[in-house]
């Protein structure tokens, strides 16, 4: 509907264009972020009663924001899954010094078949 209308007043007025008005309504409309309070965010997720897998797709999908640069995107990852687990798997992650989250999730999921 708003690009119809648009287009009629492409017809009378070769200034305004669809295009340019969606990018005027997006810079006026769109949340800008802090980045550095959407980090904050991430790093303060926690698991709750989520599984181990489950937590691990909540933080990808939660890193899409945050512009991690790619040399630190695993390590965001995997410190915000040690930071995020409960206090029992916490501290034996801490311990143990996971390379990456591969190895941080292999770990917690052992913790938990121990229990």
């Amino acid at each position: 509907m708003l690009q119809v209308i648009c287009e009629l007043v492409d017809l009378l007025d070769d200034k305004i264009r669809f295009e340019h008005f969606l990018d005027d309504l997006g810079k006026q409309f769109l949340e800008l972020t802090n980045a550095t309070l959407e980090r904050n965010k991430f790093f303060q997720l926690k698991m709750s009663s989520s599984s181990l897998k489950e937590f691990v797709t909540a933080l990808k999908k939660a890193t899409a924001s945050l512009r991690f640069p790619s040399a630190y995107y695993d390590m965001a990852l995997t410190d915000g899954f040690i930071l995020g687990v409960p206090d029992y798997i916490h501290s034996m992650l801490i311990r143990n010094k996971p390379a990456n989250l591969a190895i941080a999730l292999e770990i917690a999921e052992n913790i938990l078949q121990l229990l």
